[in-house]
C-alpha cells in the first residue's frame, strides 16, 4: 500500500480550512454568548485560544487509515462563573445545549452529574472535585462539529492537561488557551466551563 503523502498547504485544503476557521468562530461565538452564558450564574469570558492540527493517514501492514490527510480546528473560549455549587448550572446547560440543537453523546452533562458528580463528590482523600469529573460533548447532525464541555475549579492541579494540549503531525494555527489567564481568573470566580468546538473541514 503506497500513498503519496499529501499537502496540508495545498490550495483545495487552505479553501476548506478558511470556511472552517469563519463558520467555527462564528458557532463559537453564538454558542458562548447565547447557549452558555445565560445557564450560568454571573458568567465571565475569561480566556479563548484556537487550534488547528492535521494529521497523515497510516497506511502499512498493521494500520490502514480511510484517510490520507485529516485536518481539524479547535476553538476554546474559558467562562469563569461564580455560585455556590455547581450541579444546578451542569444541568441547566445541558438543557440549553439539547434545546439548540446539540446532540449528546455517551457522556453527556445529566450522565456526568448522575454517575460521577452526585456518587463522588465530597469523597475520597483529597476530596473529588469539580476537575475530576469527565468531559461531556455534544454533536451535530453531520457529526463534522463536536462541542466538548469541561469543568474547573481552583484545586485544578494540570491547567495544561485540563486545557486540552495540541496535537498532530502538523500543528498550522497553534494559540493555545494562556494557563495563567485561567489560573488568575479562578482566584476570583468559584468555578469555570471550558467549551470547545471542534471542526472536521478536510478528510481525503
Amino acid at each position: 500500500m503506497f500513498h503519496r503523502q499529501p499537502d496540508p498547504s495545498a490550495s483545495d485544503v487552505e479553501a476548506a480550512r478558511a470556511t472552517a476557521t469563519t463558520s467555527t468562530r462564528a458557532e463559537i461565538d453564538r454558542v458562548t454568548g447565547s447557549v452558555v452564558s445565560p445557564a450560568l450564574v454571573r458568567p465571565a469570558l475569561v480566556a479563548s485560544g484556537n487550534k488547528d492540527l492535521c494529521d497523515f493517514g497510516r497506511h502499512n501492514w498493521k494500520v490502514n487509515d480511510s484517510y490520507d490527510l485529516a485536518c481539524s480546528q479547535d476553538r476554546d473560549t474559558v467562562v469563569g462563573f461564580d455560585v455556590e455549587t455547581f450541579r444546578a448550572q451542569a444541568v441547566a446547560l445541558h438543557a440549553a445545549l439539547v434545546a439548540d440543537g446539540w446532540v449528546e453523546s455517551e457522556m453527556h452533562l445529566d450522565r456526568v452529574v448522575s454517575e460521577y458528580w452526585d456518587a463522588r463528590a465530597s469523597f475520597g482523600n483529597p476530596l473529588y472535585g469539580v476537575s475530576d469529573l469527565p468531559a461531556a460533548s455534544y454533536t451535530r447532525a453531520d457529526r463534522r462539529q463536536l462541542i466538548t464541555v469541561a469543568w474547573l475549579d481552583s484545586t485544578a492541579s494540570d491547567l495544561d492537561t485540563a486545557l486540552g494540549n495540541p496535537w498532530g503531525d502538523v500543528a498550522v494555527i497553534h494559540d493555545v488557551v494562556d494557563e495563567e489567564t485561567v489560573r488568575n481568573a479562578l482566584v476570583g470566580k468559584r468555578y469555570a466551563v471550558t467549551i470547545r468546538i471542534g471542526t472536521t473541514y478536510w478528510q481525503k
